[in-house]
């Protein structure tokens, strides 16, 4: 019975986690474009601060 209890309070718990990682997934997804931009950007970046 615990033991069911258990799976029961696991499941939800990933059922909820979902809900807001669905939220910052999709924000992660707009920045995921300009993500991509600074990865180039990045080394340029660390070139300027060597200078």
């Amino acid at each position: 019975m615990k033991e069911k209890k258990r799976v029961d309070e696991s499941d939800g718990e990933k059922k909820r986690r979902p809900q807001p990682e669905r939220k910052p997934a999709e924000r992660a997804g707009e920045r995921g474009t300009p993500s991509n931009t600074n990865v180039p950007k990045q080394p340029k970046q660390k070139g300027t601060p060597n200078h």
